[in-house]
C-alpha cells in the first residue's frame, strides 16, 4: 500500500502537530521543484521537528521515502524516529533529492518525526512517501 504525504500536508503538519523552530527558523514555502505547493524546513532550532501520523495496514517493517534538500552548501542532518526507534537522514545538495529509511511500524496510526535531534537541522522536507 502506498501513501503519499505531500508538501500541504507537511505544512499542515508544520503548524497543528510539532514543528517547533524558534521563530527566527520557522519556513514554508514554495519552490518550482517541489512536489505541490510548498515545503517546510529549517529544522535549526533545538527541539525543531514535524510530526506526522502515519497509518499502516499491518504490522511490518516499511521504506519511507523522505525528499528534501540541505539548506546550503552544507549537508543538512536530522533523525526520523518511528515508534522510538531513529535513523540519521543526510541531504547533501542544495538540489531536491531522495532519502530513504526502513521503519517498523505497527498496525494502525503510528507517529513518524523529523527532527534535528543530534543534526544540525539544516534541510528542508517536501514530502514522505511510505511503501
Amino acid at each position: 500500500m502506498k501513501i503519499l504525504f505531500y508538501s500541504a500536508i507537511l505544512a499542515l503538519a508544520a503548524v497543528i502537530c510539532s514543528c517547533n523552530n524558534d521563530d527566527d527558523n520557522k519556513e514554508s514555502s514554495k519552490d518550482s521543484n517541489a512536489k505541490e505547493s510548498g515545503y517546510v524546513g529549517d529544522f535549526s532550532g533545538k527541539e525543531a521537528s514535524v510530526l506526522f501520523a502515519v497509518e499502516a495496514p499491518s504490522a511490518g517493517s516499511y521504506s519511507i521515502t523522505i525528499k528534501g534538500r540541505a539548506k546550503g552548501s552544507s549537508a543538512g542532518t536530522g533523525v526520523l524516529t518511528a515508534n522510538g526507534s531513529d535513523t540519521d537522514i543526510t541531504f547533501a545538495g542544495s538540489d531536491w533529492s531522495e532519502c530513504k529509511a526502513t521503519v517498523n511500524l505497527n498496525k494502525g496510526i503510528n507517529d513518524v518525526e523529523i527532527s534535528r535531534s543530534s543534526g544540525n537541522g539544516l534541510f528542508y522536507i517536501d514530502y514522505i512517501e511510505l511503501k
